[in-house]
């Protein structure tokens, strides 16, 4: 799935590079923040459908989140790709073992491509 339909000029050298590093942290964010949401409502007693039926009619809803729903019910932290014919599987170490809400945030600093 494409994220727009025409090419973009974005700037001098870098700019697309850093514009896709931004648009990588946007997928981490809004996945470990789905992540976190569906733990405290697990963790209340809620049920997780009623929760996505709340979700899904707010301004909140993202598509991605009932695309990893089924992985996350499951406690499925692998990442399955195919590159180059071949299927790479990446397992990520969940943050809440005994599903404890837990949240860290780690900046990374990027060279500014204009100086």
């Amino acid at each position: 799935m494409a994220l727009g339909g025409e090419p973009r000029h974005l700037g001098p050298v870098g700019a697309a590079l850093h514009t896709k590093l931004a648009l990588n942290q946007l997928i981490a964010s809004l996945t470990h923040s789905f992540s976190l949401a569906m733990h405290v409502v697990q963790q209340a007693g809620v049920e997780v459908e009623t929760f996505m039926a709340i979700l899904r009619e707010s301004a909140l809803y993202a598509p991605t989140f009932d695309k990893i729903l089924a992985k996350e019910l499951a406690d499925d932290y692998s990442n399955k790709s195919v590159k180059g014919g071949r299927t790479v599987t990446i397992l990520i170490e969940p943050r809440f073992p005994s599903k404890k809400a837990f949240f860290s945030h780690q900046a990374v600093s990027l060279p500014n491509p204009n100086q």
